[in-house]
């Protein structure tokens, strides 16, 4: 084999093979502008179905705010409720804490009075005391110096 033939032979297969596809050209460029319109005419289709979801959304979002914000006011009316229980017990307890300080207080007056007289009485006895003592020993020591004979 010739290999001049052989690239003649080639180079005229390549070129019917670009004629053909040339000539499918504008069949092809047609098929393509009109995917492209289906492609835009859902894409416009898309976009309204988002704006339509985008509504929806918003809409949504606005009952979900609602119900929260009558959820929230109804929470803290039982909150209000709950609080003012609890002043009242609070002040409930304390008045009775006021009772019991002012009976302890009372009580402490008692026993300070109890205990400054109980102090006075073993003053008193100390003192009495030292002179049963004082006389104790008087008597002993008079005791002894009759028994031996010093006076």
């Amino acid at each position: 084999m010739n290999s001049a033939l052989l690239l003649k032979s080639d180079a005229d297969s390549r070129e019917g093979l670009i004629m053909d596809e040339l000539s499918q050209l504008p069949s092809r460029v047609a098929r393509l502008e009109s995917d492209v319109g289906h492609i835009k005419a859902d894409v416009a289709d898309i976009k309204v179905d988002i704006r339509r979801m985008d509504d929806q959304m918003r809409r949504f979002k606005e009952d979900v705010d609602a119900k929260f914000e009558t959820f929230e006011q109804r929470v803290s009316a039982r909150f209000d409720g709950v609080n003012a229980r609890f002043d009242s017990l609070e002040q409930r307890v304390s008045a009775r804490f006021d009772g019991v300080s002012a009976r302890f207080d009372s009580l402490e007056q008692r026993l300070n009075g109890k205990i400054e007289s109980l102090q006075q009485q073993f003053s008193s006895a100390k003192v009495w005391a030292l002179g049963l003592y004082i006389g104790l020993a008087a008597t002993l020591l008079l005791v002894m110096a009759k028994g031996f004979k010093w006076i």
